[in-house]
């Protein structure tokens, strides 16, 4: 994702590639990265761009941000954009960071923007509540337990494609059904980074 982004700036006529992905330090110990500064042509401004494409399931039916939890439970809509919003974006507010934007003859940003993309699941058979302040009607998928899952579909005879990262991204489409599996052989399948 991260490559398509710096290709649409490196495309973009009105926008000015700066930086890709410099990494700031202390010392010799890194204190963060910043993803793209970029010179906007029609403004002139010098922008702080940090981006994320992340994936969150809904635990419970409720519009609270930390109720979206990333695929290992570990991370959180609201985690991520209090990372984000806390850490990531005030990096180029730092004195390390002017410091080494000097050395590179680049101005300090005056603006900074977020591009976070990703996809919303909601869980199966209960009803789907949009995070608050986001769109309801964006593209949704749905995810399952593993028991509800064998329950629902053990002898149903759906097939089924398992999707490795980083390919669960894009839509699967085939007409080739010997790329299908049936619900026990997803089941016995190893889990990737030992996570369902």
């Amino acid at each position: 994702a991260e490559d398509l982004v710096l290709h649409f700036f490196e495309a973009h006529p009105f926008y000015e590639l700066l930086i890709h992905d410099l990494q700031i330090f202390i010392e010799k110990r890194c204190i963060g990265a910043m993803d793209f500064v970029v010179r906007n042509k029609k403004t002139g401004e010098i922008e702080h761009w940090e981006m994320a494409i992340k994936f969150y399931l809904q635990l419970e039916p409720s519009r609270d941000w930390s109720d979206f939890v990333g695929p290992s439970g570990k991370d959180s809509l609201q985690r991520k954009l209090s990372k984000m919003l806390g850490k990531q974006l005030p990096l180029s507010l730092r004195e390390e960071t002017k410091n080494r934007l000097a050395e590179l003859d680049i101005p300090v940003p005056t603006a900074r923007r977020i591009l976070s993309k990703g996809m919303l699941f909601g869980q199966w058979n209960i009803e789907f509540q949009a995070p608050e302040g986001t769109d309801s009607h964006q593209p949704l998928g749905t995810w399952i337990r593993r028991k509800d899952f064998v329950t629902q579909f053990i002898f149903s005879g759906k097939r089924w494609k398992i999707r490795r990262h980083p390919h669960w991204i894009s839509p699967y489409l085939t007409r080739d059904e010997s790329e299908l599996l049936g619900t026990e052989e997803v089941m016995e399948a190893p889990l990737e980074r030992d996570r369902f």
